[in-house]
């Protein structure tokens, strides 16, 4: 009687490869949202821009694209003809709007957050347009120098302001230390001011 073949063994599993995890996709980093810059309130009308307002809503029909320019033309030789009485009403009137318009800008300015002002004129600078300066109204201004309270409102005619600027300069290197010593005593007195002012507003506010 023959004998049976023992049956294979099976294969061991220790030299298989286990199979690779798949891997989890790396999160996109958070790209910071850009700041939110709000629209700063309007300066208020100038005089002619309040005339025309008032010209365009007198007895006339509304102003359309195609219709525009024209009555921007008839709006301008209008106010020409206009009584200088009349302008000058008008011009009071845009004062006072004008006025108004710079306290709500002001203010609105002064209650922006640092970051989004200094953003604000980034982005102002980056057009060539001028800073916005936020003027708080309880605060204490650090006084001039010796050199700007001498030649604060000098003013060369005929010259632009930069040659002005550098012949202003070159008196006040031309002047002695004797003609100098007013003004730098004006500016030590303004200095010790503003430092006993500015220590007052420090301790209330700590």
């Amino acid at each position: 009687m023959k004998k049976k073949k023992p049956a294979p063994r099976p294969e061991s599993k220790k030299g298989a490869a286990k199979p690779s995890k798949a891997k989890k996709p790396k999160a996109k980093p958070k790209v910071p949202k850009p700041t939110r810059i709000p629209t700063l309130p309007h300066y208020g009308p100038t005089p002619f821009i309040h005339f025309i307002k008032s010209y365009f809503n007198v007895d006339k029909p509304a102003v359309t694209s195609e219709t525009l320019i024209e009555r921007a033309q008839a709006a301008g030789v209008a106010w020409k003809e206009l009584p200088e009485h009349e302008k000058e009403k008008i011009k009071a009137e845009s004062r006072v709007l004008r006025d108004e318009a710079k306290i709500k800008r002001d203010a609105f300015i002064c209650d922006l957050d640092p970051a989004v002002l200094k953003e604000l004129n980034r982005r102002r600078v980056a057009r060539n347009k001028p800073r916005v300066v936020a003027h708080y109204p309880d605060h204490v201004k650090r006084p001039n120098n010796a050199y700007i309270l001498k030649t604060h409102g000098h003013t060369l005619e005929g010259l632009p302001l930069t040659q002005q600027a550098q012949k202003i300069g070159g008196i006040w290197r031309e002047m002695s230390e004797a003609e100098k010593e007013p003004w730098v005593e004006r500016y030590k007195e303004a200095k010790a001011e503003w430092a006993r002012n500015h220590k007052t507003e420090a301790s209330h506010a700590t």
